[in-house]
């Protein structure tokens, strides 16, 4: 459902990609090429499109989201 006047749903938040370090996150996670990645409330994906970027032609990039 679409607030009045506006672009995004009722209750969407903010993301935190712009907070936090993609490369230790990604690091973290052992994230690598040829794996399936999967975005859970991906928003905007932007952390699904950076992951693309990781996982190459050889892997899978998931994102699903309410909106």
């Amino acid at each position: 459902m679409t607030k009045h006047n506006e672009t995004e749903p009722t209750g969407a938040g903010k993301s935190s990609f712009g907070l936090i370090d993609i490369a230790k996150f990604f690091s973290e996670l052992d994230l690598q090429k040829g794996v399936t990645f999967l975005d859970v409330a991906c928003g905007w994906g932007l952390y699904s499109l950076a992951a693309s970027d990781i996982v190459g032609k050889e892997g899978q990039v998931y994102a699903v989201d309410l909106w």
